[in-house]
């Protein structure tokens, strides 16, 4: 009867039955928060006689997307950072390659020409041969960590050893993303309301969307694209949440109310959202789950809304209230 208690139960199977790339992103963060060999594989050369630790992260949001673990080393007053994409099976997103690329320039332009910003590509071995893997500049596999720290009596580590070794498992099983009808419905008939009410956003064309796809970010809208405000300003929908935001990454809620107050509408607040603040215009929520036609006049007031905030960052040039990156 032993054999059929819960506990018995649990130490037949991994600690982490369902392996998500966020599990391992804090694994790898708080290991890296320790001295040991996992410093010198992300080092990987750079200064690694007189370099130290200097901080690791995870889920830096910024304009273009999601960095998965930002690590830092420093030597003197240069560093080396890096921005690493964790995958265990689950395809690039949509240019998502070149978007570190992008975000990586930004960051080296901020840093003395000694520094260095680096991007990484965490993931099992096989990853390696998905197309977009060889724009990253560096890559670390799982079986690179797992043989750094292979030789550690220690039993923290060696809990991440075990856990990436089942990410590699979970990739040799494939992976398939799961597209959900209701939710691409929903993004082809925002998209379909932008060409007719706001063709200047630029919204791409949607192809497939899973069911937690929620958030549009207008990268490509006219006065307000990436290239024209170098990443330091975009416009997202958030049907789901009821909200539209002119959104400043790493920006103080305090400083943006000094910089844009004499400029607002009356229906325009100053909002928070992680390391950035937005000027934001309430709209009304669109449900994911139901037919888009029940929703057209909701979806018209978001795209309404953010060609209003697309036109009040052009009008009062608000591009000049950018800091440099």
């Amino acid at each position: 009867m032993t054999n059929s208690t819960p506990l018995a139960h649990l130490k037949s199977r991994p600690p982490m039955q369902w392996l998500r790339e966020r599990d391992v992103d804090l694994l790898i963060c708080s290991e890296l928060h320790s001295p040991g060999p996992l410093w010198d594989l992300f080092l990987g050369g750079w200064n690694s006689s007189v370099a130290e630790f200097d901080g690791a992260w995870v889920s830096w949001q910024d304009v273009d997307g999601e960095t998965d673990i930002v690590v830092s080393f420093k030597a003197g007053d240069n560093v080396l950072i890096l921005l690493i994409e964790d995958k265990i099976d689950a395809p690039f997103q949509p240019d998502q390659p070149g978007r570190y690329g992008a975000r990586a320039q930004r960051w080296q332009a901020s840093l003395s020409s000694q520094s260095e910003v680096q991007t990484v590509l965490l993931a099992p071995g096989e990853y390696s041969e998905n197309e977009g893997s060889d724009l990253f500049d560096r890559q670390i596999s799982y079986e690179d960590v797992i043989a750094a720290l292979s030789g550690s009596g220690d039993p923290r580590p060696q809990f991440l050893v075990q856990t990436l070794k089942n990410g590699i498992e979970s990739h040799k099983q494939g992976y398939t993303p799961q597209p959900s009808e209701a939710t691409t419905r929903v993004w082809c008939a925002i998209w379909d309301c932008v060409n007719s009410e706001a063709p200047r956003l630029r919204m791409e064309e949607p192809i497939s969307k899973p069911a937690r796809a929620g958030f549009i970010y207008f990268n490509s809208a006219v006065g307000v694209s990436s290239t024209q405000t170098q990443g330091r300003a975009v416009i997202v929908y958030k049907p789901g949440h009821g909200n539209v935001d002119l959104q400043f990454p790493n920006t103080k809620v305090a400083t943006l109310e000094d910089a844009v107050a004499s400029v607002l509408d009356s229906d325009m607040t100053i909002a928070e959202a992680g390391e950035s603040a937005s000027i934001r215009l309430k709209v009304p929520r669109v449900d994911f789950g139901l037919p888009p036609d029940d929703q057209r006049d909701a979806i018209r007031q978001g795209v309404v809304a953010a060609e209003r905030l697309r036109c009040l960052f052009i009008e009062n040039r608000l591009l000049g209230l950018l800091l440099p990156a």
